[in-house]
């Protein structure tokens, strides 16, 4: 999937193939540690204005378990 604009500051925009199929969102540093999560519904444009500058994961999940994984960095 795709994730832009990378680097971000204030809110981040997915593109995902069959958007919806995919149920849930988390975003995590890269320490393992969940920072933000949220439905599919809103992950057409997550906010991301809290996190502090640096590079983070975020981890898209279905209804059958399959998933997604991609990097952005926060500016």
């Amino acid at each position: 999937f795709k994730i832009y604009p990378n680097p971000a500051t204030d809110y981040i925009k997915v593109v995902l193939t069959k958007m919806d199929k995919w149920q849930r969102w988390q975003i995590l540093d890269l320490a393992g540690r969940l920072m933000s999560t949220g439905q599919s519904t809103d992950m057409q444009k997550i906010d991301i204005s809290g996190l502090n500058p640096g590079m983070y994961i975020l981890k898209v999940s279905d209804r059958e378990g399959n998933v997604g994984i991609g990097k952005f960095v926060v500016e």
